[in-house]
């Protein structure tokens, strides 16, 4: 008789960390959400882990991904409110000067644009499926993670 293995419940701390640290990886080396669906990753997570419950694609873009996404956003909101003195780029955008137009290239990312295709690009692999499925609201919340998550260390 073949035992069938009891995994982590959803709220079980073991899970929630390995979560976590997926969400990082996915963000921190911009990879497609769709990679937890690749069976050669469900293979190494089981290996890693046979209690471990990989989370859906749907399930990371419309509510860890978004929950990490806000965890971030409020601890650089709380961040910020402490600072005795913050420097942002503001007056580019409002600059009358050449500096406008480098803030429109260099500080907008458009989730569709060639910049951002070649930002996520491996390998030689640029424009794949996956990149132009992405939403602008997956896009920033990816973004986020990705450049904000260290503050929760």
């Amino acid at each position: 008789m073949h035992k069938k293995k009891c995994k982590y419940s959803p709220s079980d701390p073991k899970q929630l960390e390995m979560t976590n640290a997926l969400i990082m990886f996915i963000a921190g080396d911009l990879l497609p959400l769709s990679i937890v669906e690749s069976e050669e990753f469900k293979n190494l997570m089981e290996k890693a882990d046979t209690k471990y419950q990989v989370p859906s694609r749907k399930h990371l873009s419309s509510k860890l991904l978004h929950e990490k996404s806000v965890e971030i956003k409020n601890n650089l909101v709380n961040t910020l409110k402490r600072a005795e003195s913050v420097c942002l780029t503001i007056d580019l955008w409002s600059s009358r000067q050449m500096r406008a137009k480098l803030a429109v290239q260099y500080l907008a990312i458009p989730a569709t644009s060639a910049p951002v295709e070649r930002l996520f690009s491996t390998a030689g692999k640029t424009f794949r499926p996956e990149r132009c499925r992405l939403a602008d609201g997956t896009f920033e919340k990816l973004m986020m993670v990705k450049c904000n998550g260290k503050m929760l260390k």
